[in-house]
């Protein structure tokens, strides 16, 4: 259900979690001895949490490569001089870091370096 291009991935997956949150709070009152409230927030809080999940996991192209590191950063992957640009501001948000991640520094700056070229 790899389908980020089309309209379908979105509603398949918000649906299912729906029906999940709907399906707990169900148990959650029948079996559970739950609370209509305790088991409508329950079903809320299930189907926000499962339909995230799913959308990350289900809807992502698996064309494009997944960005890793720690947020805020531009993908490595960018080209052009808007992706330099990018990556000189990742560089830069990467020196304002604590003294820990000082590998990270490094591996901007040659990033950096390696773009320039």
């Amino acid at each position: 259900m790899n389908n980020s291009g089309g309209g379908a991935c979105l509603p398949w997956t918000w649906g299912i979690s729906a029906l999940v949150g709907t399906l707990a709070a169900v148990l959650l009152w029948v079996l559970g001895g739950w609370s209509f409230m305790q088991g409508a927030f329950m079903a809320v809080l299930v189907t926000l949490i499962l339909g995230a999940i799913l959308t990350i996991t289900m809807c992502n192209d698996g064309s494009r490569p997944a960005q890793t590191g720690t947020g805020g950063g531009a993908a490595s992957g960018s080209t052009g001089p808007a992706g330099a640009a990018a990556t000189g501001v990742s560089a830069g948000v990467a020196s304002a870091a604590p003294a820990a991640d000082s590998s990270a520094e490094a591996a901007a700056a040659a990033q950096t370096g390696a773009d320039e070229e």
